[in-house]
């Protein structure tokens, strides 16, 4: 089976996430929660992942990042604007 898939929104506010079309939900960083999954069955091989950011905030600081025992790996992204 496939590690799950987390992606950190470090350092941005309030708005939207699709991956390859499809709606993940939204997003506000207030409170503890900071990362947001991104099921298995959704990702390809080549994914694209959009952001619809409603403070201005720029997506320099977020990655993926997985689980393998307790251990999150960090996955570096670039992004266009």
């Amino acid at each position: 089976s496939e590690l799950p898939v987390y992606l950190n929104l470090n350092g941005m506010g309030k708005g939207q996430i699709w991956l390859n079309g499809i709606n993940i939900g939204r997003y506000w960083q207030i409170g503890p929660r900071y990362s947001y999954y991104l099921p298995e069955p959704w990702l390809k091989k080549e994914n694209e992942l959009i952001l619809f950011e409603e403070e201005g905030n720029t997506p320099d600081n977020i990655f993926l990042e997985y689980d393998t025992h307790n251990k999150f790996q960090k996955i570096v992204i670039s992004y266009s604007n």
